[in-house]
């Protein structure tokens, strides 16, 4: 019994370490080839989304363009004990807007430049068996008093700081 607990430690302990290092590159840069065909996203606000449809709305509002220094300040990785190809963790988003947001169909929101210090979000990543992205889920807000996005998270928080949604909202 207790060899069969380390064995399994020892496998969260290595997809801890493998979801830090896959957290910037399949998520920071995301690639279709980096996500299971099988891929979802989730968030409070939106999905679930397939593969196409998380990439393309990606590449809509262009976070990236907009928030070019962004970090997610991940910390607190955990293996789910019941699961554990999902790993859970919180991020703390940081950058800049820098660069206009996109708003689909050729439109854009001009940059702010205001920084952001994003409220603590609850994250999760789940896997697939060759080391995919499976499952996504992101912005529940852990704390919606910390931080200067109006106690929302993911794309809606980044919106308030640029400007483009009210923080009321």
């Amino acid at each position: 019994m207790f060899e069969k607990a380390g064995k399994i430690k020892d496998k969260a302990r290595a997809g801890i370490a493998e979801d830090k290092a896959a957290l910037k590159a399949k998520l920071m840069a995301p690639r279709e080839e980096l996500f299971s065909d099988e891929f979802i996203f989730r968030g409070p606000a939106i999905g679930p989304l397939n593969r196409a449809d998380y990439l393309q709305i990606l590449g809509t509002f262009g976070i990236y363009t907009a928030f070019p220094d962004i970090k997610p300040n991940a910390f607190g990785f955990t293996v789910d004990p019941e699961d554990p190809s999902r790993v859970w963790f919180l991020v703390r988003n940081s950058g800049t807007n820098t660069g206009p947001l996109g708003l689909g169909l050729g439109l854009s929101w001009p940059a702010s430049g205001n920084a952001v210090e994003g409220a603590p979000e609850t994250f999760s990543i789940k896997f697939d068996a060759d080391g995919r992205v499976k499952l996504l889920t992101v912005g529940y807000v852990a704390d919606r008093f910390e931080g200067n996005t109006g106690g929302s998270g993911a794309a809606l928080g980044l919106m308030k700081v640029a400007g483009l949604v009210p923080l009321g909202f």
